[in-house]
């Protein structure tokens, strides 16, 4: 019988022995034995995670899956169930999916359980991050930690993962004074025309044509000085500097990066884009598409860094201090072509086509970059598009 002491007793061993396995990391010997307590104790939901974990742990993450997902539909609204799920689905990298089922598992999880609901938070931001939603992935950590103050995982990821400003870090630290700048010029522009987001590319290109320019001309050279500065006092420096957005082109027509005929594009309005500086780069990055290289530099940063480019040489080019290699213009070349699969991708959005376009992306970045390295670096960038452009 259920209720019979021997029974109870006995039940009590087997699940704190899978425990002590699960616990002193032996999956592979827990699996079995897992397998065992399913017949026995089905209606254990410890039992169904155990062998989720179990499996997880040894490599089979999609049947993995599978046990959590029938436990989900035995025991309907189980936050911890929900949890490992999400877990599963991000080792899976369906980070997306993943995302939805921290937050469903969130809202069932009762407030009191300060440490579950810590590392519930600690892994949607880490999905997030995934998906480039890096400055919503901070403020999630904050709260994993509010939760739990011993929670080092998200106290180590916030750490690692925060800049100076308590921003996200870019792919290289040289940049986050620039990314910071643009940050606050692009707030600054998005007020002045009342709206969140760039409408055209070609908006971006010459509101980032605008930007280099300003810094090339009011900060650059003022490199040393702005190292001994606070966080503070370079965000006071970067809010006095104020650009003049008259020039920028508010066309409704949408452009995207192509191989287009080299031609010279006429300026939306004289004198608020330098022209020279877009005509420097254009000269300089002859091979691309003519108005593209800035746009391509600033959002290529992580794919060229992972592919091995030096961040110092990096903000050389971008800066315009040393003149592209021949092996240089063939990894800005991919990165131009990763960068113009996915902006097509954005402008076939929620279509059949969407999912194509990024998984030819992706086979593009593997030319350089391992399977695991091609999809984040594709992500990232797909993130930036999406915050560049809508």
């Amino acid at each position: 019988m259920t209720n019979d002491p021997n029974n109870l007793q006995r039940r009590s061993a087997d699940l704190r022995r899978l425990d002590k396995l699960i616990e002193q990391r032996k999956f592979r010997i827990a699996l079995p034995y897992a397998r065992e307590l399913m017949t026995k104790y089905p209606d254990e939901t410890i039992v169904h995670v155990g062998l989720a974990l179990c499996l997880s742990e040894t490599g089979q993450r999609s049947e993995a899956l599978d046990v959590l997902q029938a436990a989900d539909r035995r025991f309907p609204n189980d936050y911890t169930i929900l949890y490992h799920i999400a877990e599963t689905q991000n080792e899976v990298e369906a980070f997306e999916d993943a995302e939805h089922t921290y937050r469903k598992s969130l809202e069932l999880t009762p407030a009191s359980c300060h440490a579950e609901r810590s590392e519930c938070y600690n892994g949607l931001g880490v999905v997030l991050w995934k998906q480039h939603k890096k400055d919503e992935a901070l403020e999630i950590w904050r709260l994993a930690v509010k939760e739990n103050p011993r929670n080092r995982i998200a106290q180590r990821n916030l750490k690692e993962l925060t800049n100076e400003f308590n921003e996200p870090v870019t792919a290289a630290k040289p940049m986050d004074d620039f990314r910071h700048f643009q940050n606050i010029q692009m707030e600054f522009y998005f007020q002045s025309e009342k709206k969140s987001e760039f409408s055209t590319m070609r908006e971006a290109e010459d509101f980032f044509g605008l930007l280099m320019n300003t810094w090339n001309s009011q900060l650059a050279d003022r490199g040393k000085e702005m190292d001994s500065m606070t966080a503070a006092e370079k965000t006071e420096l970067f809010k006095s500097v104020r650009m003049d957005y008259s020039g920028i082109s508010k066309a409704a027509v949408q452009h995207t990066p192509g191989p287009e005929p080299r031609k010279s594009r006429k300026p939306s309005a004289p004198g608020a884009v330098d022209r020279k500086l877009l005509a420097m780069m254009n000269e300089r990055f002859d091979f691309l598409p003519p108005d593209t290289a800035l746009f391509v530099i600033t959002v290529g940063t992580d794919a060229m860094i992972a592919a091995g480019m030096d961040p110092r040489r990096l903000i050389s080019l971008f800066r315009g201090e040393s003149k592209v290699t021949g092996e240089e213009k063939q990894l800005i070349l991919w990165a131009f072509d990763i960068i113009k699969g996915l902006t097509l991708a954005q402008a076939k959005k929620d279509t059949p086509e969407e999912t194509g376009l990024i998984l030819k992306c992706i086979s593009i970045a593997r030319e350089y970059l391992s399977e695991e390295e091609a999809v984040d670096v594709v992500h990232k960038i797909r993130g930036e598009i999406v915050k560049t452009i809508g």
